[in-house]
């Protein structure tokens, strides 16, 4: 029985190149430039690759602007309960900590989005004719590097023949 290919999308491949991180540093930030701005190039060459880049780091802005309610909402409580009883402006602490659990999503989440934002050259894009070809030669160059899985060379693969698929 032939198992179903799962299709890779872009945020999932961006959230893997980030968990590679350290062997990506290691083989140099022209690599992780090249590959930034591949992967980005990728994302906005079409209508629902710029939809879900936008609807992620519009997701990320949102957990940001929660983590300033839950702390101002924080603060306030506390204070008014602390008018009650000093020992009710505890009750601070419940939003406090969801706040920094808000946090802690955010930076795990968000850090993939950061990654991208932080080494993709925006003055410069693949065009959709190269971007298989610059895929392929990427995933070729990752599995040059020493210990890093086969998975992300496969997962940059797959997306060049899905970029070749679209743009063929």
């Amino acid at each position: 029985m032939a198992r179903a290919r799962r299709r890779i999308s872009p945020i999932r491949l961006v959230r893997a190149l980030w968990r590679y991180r350290g062997q990506l540093e290691e083989h140099g930030t022209t690599y992780q430039v090249e590959l930034a701005t591949t992967v980005r190039t990728s994302l906005v060459a079409t209508t629902p690759g710029r939809l879900a880049l936008n609807g992620y780091a519009y997701a990320m802005r949102a957990m940001v602007a929660g983590i300033a309610f839950l702390v101002l909402f924080a603060l306030l409580l506390a204070y008014a309960m602390w008018q009650l009883t000093p020992w009710a402006a505890l009750a601070g602490l419940v939003p406090l900590g969801g706040a920094v659990l808000l946090g802690l999503w955010r930076l795990s989440w968000g850090a993939p989005l950061d990654w991208l934002r932080e080494h993709a050259d925006t003055t410069r894009t693949v065009t959709l004719a190269e971007l298989p070809t610059r895929l392929h030669a990427l995933a070729q160059e990752t599995r040059t590097i020493a210990n890093v899985p086969k998975r992300l060379a496969d997962e940059l693969d797959e997306l060049a023949r899905d970029s070749e698929l679209g743009s063929g």
